[in-house]
C-alpha cells in the first residue's frame, strides 16, 4: 500500500518548495491517506494544473486510470525528500472503485469543460479565461453537443451577424442548434433593417417569436412606419437593440393592439414622461388609456413633478400620499423656492454650503420637507451651527421624537453633547453612552 501523500510527492519530486503545502492539503485529506489509487493521465496531461491537481485530489484517490500504469512507482516520502535520499515502494491499482458512475460522471464533465473552451477559443476568438467566465454564465454548453456549437456559429454568421455581436452574446452558441435556426429563420422572415439588433429575440421561445412575427407582418401603421418595433423606436428616439430587448422581456408588447399602444405612447408623452422612464418601465401599456390619462392628469394638476410611470400602476393610498406630498411642499416652500434654498435661509448660510451637504447625503432629498424643518429647527433652537450639520449630516434624516428624546435625557443628567452624532447612533450604542454620562455624574457628586 503507497500513502496518498507519496504519490503526490512523486508526481512533484522536482518542486521540493511545494512540499509543505502539498502535506498540508493531505492532512486536509486524511481518510483518503492508505487508498489505493491511480492517476488518471488524460485528465492531468490534456486540462489540469497542478493547482487543479491538489484541489481535486478528492476526485484523483478514485478514479480510474485511462492510460496504463506501471506497478511499481519510484517516490519519495516526506522525511527523504529533506535529505534527498531516494527511495523505492510498489503499490497495486485498485480491483474495485466505489461510485464509478459519479466518478465517471465528474471526470466527464472536466474532460467536457476543457473541449467546450477549446472550441470557444478557435471560433470565437477569445482567451482562455474569457472561455471559462462564459462556461459558468451558460452552463447549457455543458450539456450541448460540441458540433453543436460550431453549427450555431456558422448559422448566425451566415443569417449575418458579426463577430462582435457572437462575442457580446455568447449564449447563442450554447442554444439547442434546431432551436436556434428556426428562430433564425423567423427573425430573418420580418425583414428587419440589421440583424445585429435583433439579438435579444434570438433567446425568445419558438411559439413567442412566431407570434410576434405574425403581429408584425399584419400590421400596417398607416403607411407611416412598418412594425410597432420601429415605430416605438422612432417615438422613443433609441436605438432599435432596445427596443428589441424591450419585446424580448415584456411579452405583453406584442399581444396588444397597435391602436393600445399608440394611444398610451400619446398619453405618457403628453404628460412628458421622459422617454428613458417609458422604455425602463413599460408596464403602463398594459392598463386601459382611459384609466391611464385620468390617473395622470390627476397627478400632473396636482404639482406632482416629475412623473414616473410607476404612478400609473401604483394604488389609490400611493397616489393620495403623493399628493398630498407634493400640496405639503407647496404650503412650506411655494411653488418656486426648493428645500436647499429654504434651509439655507433657515441656516442662514449659502446656498452652496448647503448643496454640499446634500450631495454628501442624498437621501436629505427624499426626505419630508415638514421633518427637514422640524430637525433644522430643533439643531438652530438648541445652539448647533450649520458646522455641526456638515459634520454629521445624517441628523436631517432622524425622527425628530426620536432626536428629541434622547437630547432631554442627556440634558436631565448635565450633559449637551458637543456632536450631533451621538443623537443619531443606534440604541445599543446611545445606551452604552448614556450609562458613562450617568456615572460620570456620580462621581462628579452632583
Amino acid at each position: 500500500m503507497l500513502r496518498t501523500a507519496e504519490i503526490m510527492l512523486a508526481f512533484i519530486r522536482d518542486r521540493r518548495w511545494l512540499v509543505g503545502k502539498c502535506q498540508r492539503v493531505f492532512r486536509e485529506y486524511r481518510r483518503y491517506s492508505t487508498v489505493d489509487c491511480s492517476l488518471n493521465n488524460r485528465i492531468i496531461s490534456r486540462h489540469w494544473t497542478l493547482s487543479d491537481f491538489c484541489r481535486g485530489i478528492n476526485l484523483i484517490c478514485y478514479v480510474r486510470a485511462v492510460a496504463s500504469l506501471p506497478l511499481s512507482i519510484e517516490v519519495r516520502s516526506p522525511s527523504e525528500v529533506t535529505r534527498s535520499t531516494p527511495k523505492s515502494e510498489t503499490f497495486s491499482l485498485p480491483t474495485e472503485i466505489p461510485d464509478a458512475s459519479s466518478r465517471r460522471h465528474y471526470e466527464n464533465r472536466i474532460i467536457k469543460i476543457g473541449e467546450v473552451t477549446h472550441v470557444l477559443q478557435q471560433l470565437v476568438g477569445i482567451h482562455h479565461e474569457e472561455a471559462d467566465h462564459i462556461i459558468k454564465a451558460h452552463p447549457l454548453f455543458i450539456t450541448i453537443d460540441l458540433a453543436d456549437i460550431s453549427r450555431n456559429y456558422h448559422a448566425c454568421i451566415d443569417a449575418g451577424l458579426s463577430k462582435t455581436t457572437i462575442q457580446k452574446n455568447p449564449g447563442l452558441l450554447a442554444y439547442p442548434h434546431f432551436l436556434l435556426r428556426n428562430n433564425i429563420r423567423l427573425i430573418r422572415s420580418m425583414k428587419m433593417t440589421d440583424i445585429n439588433d435583433t439579438v435579444p429575440l434570438f433567446f425568445m421561445a419558438p411559439t413567442t417569436l412566431r407570434l410576434l412575427c405574425v403581429r408584425i407582418s399584419s400590421e400596417n401603421i398607416d403607411c407611416i412606419e412598418p412594425n410597432r418595433i420601429e415605430y416605438l423606436a422612432k417615438q422613443l428616439e433609441c436605438p432599435m437593440i432596445d427596443v428589441y430587448k424591450l419585446f424580448a422581456e415584456r411579452h405583453f408588447m406584442h399581444t396588444i393592439s397597435f391602436a393600445k399602444l399608440c394611444r398610451v405612447l400619446k398619453i405618457l408623452l403628453d404628460c412628458h414622461v421622459t422617454r428613458t422612464d417609458i422604455l425602463r418601465d413599460a408596464w403602463a401599456f398594459k392598463y386601459n388609456p382611459e384609466a391611464i390619462a385620468k390617473r395622470l392628469h390627476r397627478v400632473k394638476d396636482s404639482g406632482v413633478f416629475p412623473i414616473k410611470p410607476w404612478m400609473i400602476r401604483c394604488t389609490e393610498a400611493a397616489v393620495k400620499r403623493l399628493i398630498h406630498k407634493e400640496q405639503q411642499r407647496r404650503i412650506l416652500l411655494g411653488d418656486d423656492m426648493t428645500i436647499i434654498e429654504n434651509l439655507s435661509l433657515q441656516f442662514k448660510c449659502n446656498k452652496n454650503y448647503m448643496s454640499d451637504i446634500f450631495a454628501k447625503y442624498p437621501e436629505l432629498a427624499s426626505m419630508n420637507i415638514l421633518n427637514l424643518q422640524q430637525l433644522a429647527d430643533f439643531v438652530l433652537k438648541n445652539g448647533y451651527s450649520l458646522e455641526h450639520v456638515q459634520r454629521v449630516p445624517q441628523i436631517l434624516v432622524q425622527q425628530l421624537g426620536t432626536v428629541q428624546k434622547r437630547f432631554d435625557v442627556l440634558v436631565h443628567y448635565g450633559h449637551k453633547p458637543n456632536s450631533l452624532r451621538i443623537l443619531c447612533e443606534n440604541t445599543q450604542l446611545f445606551d452604552a453612552y448614556l450609562i458613562r454620562v450617568k456615572v460620570r455624574r456620580l462621581l462628579s457628586g452632583k
